[in-house]
Parts: C-alpha cells; sequence; structure tokens
C-alpha cells in the first residue's frame, strides 16, 4: 500500500524548517521499514557519522542521495519524493545572517526565529530586540557590553539586530503570517536606557507596533505582581507551524546561550509564558500603561 504520511505545508519554510522536516521524515521512514542505522550505512556507503548527523538534522542532505536514499526505503510517490527533495534544495540554501560572524547556537537561534510563527519573547532587563529603535539598540548593547555606541562591535550586533526585525516584518502580511507575544518587565519601561528622550521615542515605538494586533501583542509583567513565573530569567520560546517541536532560547550573560527543544523544557516555558499573559497587563491595558509611562517622561 502508497504510505499515506503528508508532510507539513512546503512551500514558505527556510533552510533550518526544511532539514528539520527533512531529517523527521527520514528517520519515521528507515524505522518504519525496520532498518538499523547499520543496514542503511552498509547499503549507503556513507559513514555511521554522516547519516547520525542526517538524522540528527546536523547537516544537510543532497538532493540525488536524498531520491537514493527513499528508494531503498521503498518511497515511490513522486508527490512525496518530489517534495523532499525540494526541502532538501531549499536546506541547502544561503541565508540572510549568513553574512554576520555568529557563533553556532546564536546562528541557529537566529535561524529559528527567522522561521517561527509566533515568537514569545519574556524581558527583565532592556525591550526585546525585535522590538527596539536602532537609538535604543545602540545604547542598550554599548553598556551591556561596556563599550560606546558607535565602537564598531556594537555597531554590528546593533545591525544584526535590525535584520532580524526586517526578516520578520519581511513575512507580513503573507500566508501563515508570523507573530511577537513580547511580555514586558515593568521595570524596563521605566530603565532609563540612553536617557529619557531616548526611552520616550522607545515606547512611542512600542506603542505603534501595538496598533498592529495582528503581527505584535505587547503584555506588561507590573513590579507588584505576586505572581510572577518569569523571574527565571530572559528567554524567547519558538513555536512553528505543522508538527516542528517548539525551541527554547536562553541568552546567558558571557555568550553563554543556549537552545533545547527538550520537550520537558519547552513545555515548561509554554506554562510560563501563560501565567505571564494571564497575570500581566494586557490589551488595553498594556497600552494604557506605556502611555502612562510615556507622558511621565515627558515632565520634568
Amino acid at each position: 500500500m502508497p504510505d499515506t504520511h503528508s508532510l507539513d505545508d512546503t512551500s514558505d519554510v527556510g533552510p533550518f524548517v526544511a532539514r528539520n522536516q527533512v531529517s523527521r521524515r527520514l528517520v519515521e521512514l528507515r524505522e518504519k521499514r525496520d532498518l538499523t542505522p547499520d543496514q542503511v550505512v552498509a547499503h549507503t556507503g556513507w559513514s555511521s557519522s554522516k547519516l547520525t548527523r542526517i538524522e540528527r538534522s546536523e547537516v544537510t542532505i543532497q538532493p540525488l542521495e536524498l531520491r537514493a536514499l527513499l528508494s531503498f526505503y521503498g518511497v515511490h510517490d513522486e508527490s512525496e519524493v518530489a517534495t523532499l527533495a525540494h526541502l532538501s534544495q531549499t536546506s541547502r540554501s544561503r541565508s540572510w545572517y549568513s553574512r554576520h560572524k555568529l557563533d553556532k547556537t546564536f546562528q541557529q537561534f537566529v535561524a529559528y526565529e527567522t522561521e517561527a510563527a509566533v515568537i514569545n519573547s519574556s524581558q527583565l532587563l532592556f525591550v526585546p530586540g525585535l522590538l527596539q529603535t536602532e537609538e535604543y539598540a545602540r545604547e542598550i548593547t554599548a553598556l551591556s557590553m561596556r563599550r560606546r555606541p558607535d565602537d564598531p562591535e556594537v555597531l554590528a550586533r546593533v545591525t544584526l539586530r535590525m535584520d532580524r526585525q526586517q526578516a520578520f516584518r519581511a513575512r507580513l502580511g503573507k500566508r501563515n503570517q508570523p507573530h511577537i507575544n513580547a511580555m514586558i518587565d515593568e521595570a524596563v519601561l521605566r530603565r532609563p536606557v540612553g536617557g529619557r528622550d531616548c526611552l520616550r521615542r522607545q515606547l512611542d515605538h512600542l506603542l505603534g507596533l501595538a496598533a498592529d494586533g495582528s503581527a505584535y501583542s505587547i503584555s506588561v509583567t507590573p513590579l507588584d505582581l505576586v505572581h510572577h513565573s518569569g523571574l527565571g530569567g530572559t528567554f524567547e520560546l519558538l513555536q512553528f507551524e505543522g508538527s516542528l517541536d517548539d525551541v527554547l532560547f536562553i541568552e546567558g550573560a558571557a555568550g553563554l546561550d543556549s537552545l533545547t527543544a527538550d520537550k520537558t523544557q519547552t513545555e515548561r516555558f509554554r506554562g510560563i509564558v501563560s501565567d505571564l499573559r494571564t497575570y500581566g497587563l494586557g490589551g488595553n491595558e498594556a497600552l494604557d500603561f506605556l502611555r502612562s509611562v510615556r507622558d511621565g517622561l515627558s515632565q520634568p
């Protein structure tokens, strides 16, 4: 009987999601046919490490190699073969972030963020990167790096942040439009990064973004909130269309970032997101709060 498995819609996916879809399907097919990795290696002539890295989505597979492997797995449905071959080709394409010098973990995070359907961002210290003005981004980056705002390394990081924003905006208005849920601690909104004028312009920017409810949802976590589940730190929880697992990114000090798709961790942080959005100020309450803080900055 033909294999009735249907892949997630692949028309809008980028390299990282494509690679994950291919690797996940290849594992499913091998296991369905009760083939061991050693049997596949013996047939293909690959090294064990190559098959392992393909199945773990650590490397891509060439379309021609993919078609040969699918034939060995008994997949003859040309529609599925063509879809997987297309995904394989997509996974090997270069993306905009390849021009930036990023370490492996952060590059993977940016890649996933660029393709996420929902970006849940919780911030205790500063405005989430995807919502920062360029001015605010320079000031907060300079402070965190203990350098001048015009330092080349500071500017390089700000450019990356602006490119991440542009990548998000480029997807708006398309099918499966992405959405940002930003959960911002009240202290962030009162911390005068770059001075009162800089912060006021940043708050105006947040209010402008929040006007587009189809793309941005902003909630505020008050300082006097008793049920504050997010005190463990700053994070982004990325969610995707279809069956791809959630991805959790935690930005650590001194570049010690972590990225995981472990379901125990991501489910826990889904709960934190739910708590912050339930107990914090959302909708018009959040907007009114933003306006009150902004108006207070206008006073001498």
